[in-house]
């Protein structure tokens, strides 16, 4: 499951890269301490998933799901600001996408060790 662990890392690059585009465009420090911290706790997980892989995985996909409600929240707070949705959404749907390769990663590894 190297691939995962990859998108993983991948995901927590662009936490962070998104936290700090929130502190520059909107001069929120929430947004810089939220991306880099939620960033940096996806990809030391990632590293550690070949060392304690059951803890790792579980608590990847706890924080991903965490941060797709987080995004939800945002949505519904921007739409009823009357504003544009597209960077709530944007996050909505990487969040669910990576929550979706880690449910296909899960089964996928299940069903070849049963076979």
């Amino acid at each position: 499951m190297n691939w995962l662990k990859n998108v993983v890392i991948a995901y927590g690059v662009i936490n962070i890269l998104g936290g700090a585009m929130g502190f520059v465009m909107g001069k929120s420090p929430m947004s810089l301490v939220v991306g880099g911290l939620s960033g940096l706790t996806l990809i030391g997980l990632a590293l550690q998933t070949a060392k304690n892989p059951a803890m790792a995985w579980r608590t990847i996909g706890i924080l991903t799901l965490g941060l797709l409600g987080f995004w939800v929240y945002r949505l519904m707070g921007v739409l009823e600001a009357g504003k544009s949705p597209m960077m709530p959404g944007m996050n909505i749907a990487l969040s669910a996408l990576v929550f979706g390769l880690l449910a296909y990663g899960h089964f996928s590894s299940a069903k070849a060790h049963q076979a």
